[in-house]
């Protein structure tokens, strides 16, 4: 990297271990580690970056597009019949996603309710009991689209759960939900479309 001379290097809190970020401050490279909790603050960091990069016309023009999408989508959904939502991370261990994770503003976003909003970290992981417990109205997973099925298939054995017996397990591209670019409105308005199938079966 030290080749390369860059100007700017972007660091991502949870994702960088710090002594990392340290040691790249240390050998005199300037760092700016983002942490996106909120909706908003991809907006946000657009603008900051374009305006470290020497392109704020253009970070301008995508965050304000950015904005109009989620307000559309927001607009749209956040009022309507809430949805209760088990959003799967990872299924050997299974992780779900905390209040603090920015995939459950997403849900919130769309009128559903993240199960595990209560627990903190970003990905704790959770039993399948106190899934049961919890029995959400909708499963959704996410990762690459060739690992679809694979991630489904474990799912239809767990007929204890009602989103399973009502067919009510969806599958999301992880490229467009788990990054936090402009292309997150496209992910979101996926996932919202998801919950509302579910609206629209309900008996």
């Amino acid at each position: 990297m030290a080749l390369l001379k860059p100007d700017l290097i972007l660091a991502w809190i949870s994702g960088n271990p710090r002594g990392d970020v340290e040691r790249l401050e240390q050998l005199g490279f300037k760092v700016l580690a983002l942490e996106p909790r909120k909706l908003d603050d991809i907006a946000r960091h657009l603008l900051l970056i374009g305006e470290l990069a020497g392109t704020g016309y253009e970070a301008t023009r995508a965050a304000s597009q950015y904005r109009n999408q989620i307000r559309l989508l927001e607009s749209k959904y956040r009022a309507r019949q809430p949805v209760t939502v088990f959003y799967e991370i990872w299924h050997q261990p299974l992780m779900a996603i905390g209040q603090a994770h920015l995939v459950s503003r997403a849900i919130e976003l769309c009128g559903g309710r993240n199960v595990f909003a209560d627990l903190t970290g970003l990905t704790p992981t959770v039993s399948m009991e106190s899934l049961l417990a919890r029995n959400p109205q909708a499963i959704v997973a996410s990762g690459a689209l060739n690992e679809r099925e694979a991630r489904l298939a474990p799912w239809r054995e767990m007929k204890q759960l009602e989103a399973v017996r009502q067919a009510k397990v969806f599958y999301l591209n992880a490229d467009t939900l788990h990054r936090a670019t402009p292309r997150m409105a496209q992910g979101i308005g996926d996932l919202c479309e998801k919950l509302d199938q579910v609206r629209r079966k309900r008996p």
